[in-house]
C-alpha cells in the first residue's frame, strides 16, 4: 500500500479487545531492601551489623532471583514494568484502529541482570512504506516497510529515568528509527511517578505517526553525495573516528537504498541497533551491556535527527 492510502488510519475507529504478549525478561518485580554494615568484622551472625539509615540509601533487588540491582535514596520509588505495559496497552487501544491492534509483536532487552530494561510492542499491521529512488532518472525502484512501535525504557537502580519511546521498525534489516521521547528525568524515580502520563505522549505519537513517515520519504527524497554526508556528521559533532566508520555503513546504504538522507539515516539506526562487526559493543563479551549501551546509542542518533546540521541537510540547505 502507497503512503497516501494509508495517510488516515489513525483516525479510524477506537479498537478493543487486542491481545498484547506478556511480559517475559523485564516482566520480573522489584522490591526494596534496608542495606547493613558490619559492626564486627572478624564475627558473622548475631547483632553484628548496624542497619544504614534509609536516606543514605536502599537496595533494589529482583523478587524473583533476589538479585541486587542497585542502590538508590530514601525518595526513590520503584516502577514495575508490568504496570508500564498496562499504561501502554490503554493508550495504544484508545488511539489506534482495530485492525492495527493485531499480531502484536514483543521484543525484550536486559542490561546489568535487570538493572536495565526496555520493551517494545511493534505493530505489524501498521506498516507503511517508504520509496527509495535509486536510479539515475529519478525514479523508484526500491521499497522498505516501515512498522510503528512504542518502546519503554526503565532502570531499578537510578541508570535511567522511565522513559517512552515511539518510532518505527525497518523490516529491511530491523534498524530501528525513534521519532520521538518522552522522558521523566524531571520527576526521575520518585515515589509519586505516575506512570498514566505517558498516556498522552502515545495518544499523541500514534496519532502523528504518517506525518512522521512523510517526513522520512522527504529524507528518501533528498539527494545527498558522499562528502556532503561525512560534512554533515561531522557538522553535527560526530567523533572523526565514528564518522570514518559510519561512511563504510553509508556506502553499504547507498548502495541499497540510493544516495539520500534516508541512507544515511538508516546507517545511523543500524550503529544504534546491532552489535555489530562495525559498530562492536565494547566489553559485551564480559559485560551484560548489550541493551544499555544500544539505548545509549538510540539516544544520540535522536539527537542527531533533530540537530541543526541534520535539519539543513533536510531542506537541501548546508549548514
Amino acid at each position: 500500500m502507497t503512503i497516501q492510502e494509508k495517510s488516515n488510519v489513525f483516525s479510524l475507529a477506537t479498537a478493543t479487545g487486542a491481545t498484547f504478549p506478556e511480559l517475559d525478561k523485564t516482566g520480573f518485580t522489584a522490591e526494596f531492601r534496608d542495606l547493613f554494615f558490619s559492626d564486627a568484622p572478624e564475627y558473622i551472625g548475631g547483632n553484628a551489623y548496624k542497619e544504614i539509615a534509609q536516606p543514605l540509601g536502599r537496595a533494589v533487588i529482583r523478587t524473583d532471583t533476589k538479585e541486587p540491582l542497585g542502590i538508590v535514596g530514601k525518595s526513590y520509588g520503584i516502577a514495575q514494568n508490568n504496570d508500564l505495559r498496562d499504561q501502554v496497552i490503554e493508550s495504544a487501544e484508545r488511539a489506534l484502529p482495530r485492525e492495527y491492534l493485531r499480531n502484536i509483536e514483543l521484543t525484550e532487552t536486559v542490561s546489568g541482570g535487570g538493572a536495565f530494561t526496555k520493551f517494545e510492542f511493534t505493530f505489524p499491521n501498521a506498516a507503511a512504506g517508504i520509496r527509495q529512488k535509486l536510479d539515475k532518472r529519478g525514479g523508484y525502484n526500491s521499497d522498505t516497510i516501515l512498522n510503528f512501535k512504542l518502546s519503554i525504557v526503565n532502570s531499578f537502580g537510578g541508570r535511567t529515568p522511565v522513559i517512552a519511546k515511539a518510532g518505527v521498525v525497518d523490516l529491511v534489516c530491523l534498524n530501528g528509527m525513534v521519532a520521538s521521547i518522552y522522558d521523566t528525568s524531571k520527576k526521575r524515580h520518585t515515589s509519586g511517578l505516575d506512570v498514566t502520563q505517558f498516556a498522552g505522549f502515545i495518544d499523541e505519537q500514534a496519532r502523528d505517526y504518517m506525518a512522521r513517515v512523510r517526513i522520512w520519504q522527504q529524507w528518501a527524497d533528498r539527494q545527498i553525495t558522499a562528502v556532503d554526508a561525512e560534512a554533515l556528521l561531522t557538522d553535527a559533532g560526530l567523533s572523526e573516528r565514528l564518522t570514518k566508520k559510519f561512511m563504510q555503513q553509508i556506502e553499504k546504504e547507498f548502495a541499497a537504498r540510493g544516495n539520500n538522507l534516508w541512507a544515511v539515516a538508516s546507517a545511523a539506526t543500524f550503529y544504534s541497533s546491532h552489535n555489530s562487526e562495525l559498530f562492536p559493543v565494547r566489553n559485551a563479551a564480559s559485560a551484560d551491556n548489550i541493551a544499555e549501551t544500544l539505548n545509549k546509542r538510540e539516544n544520540d542518533m535522536t539527537r542527531l535527527f533533530n540537530s541543526r546540521a541534520w535539519a539543513f541537510a533536510a531542506s537541501g540547505q548546508a549548514a
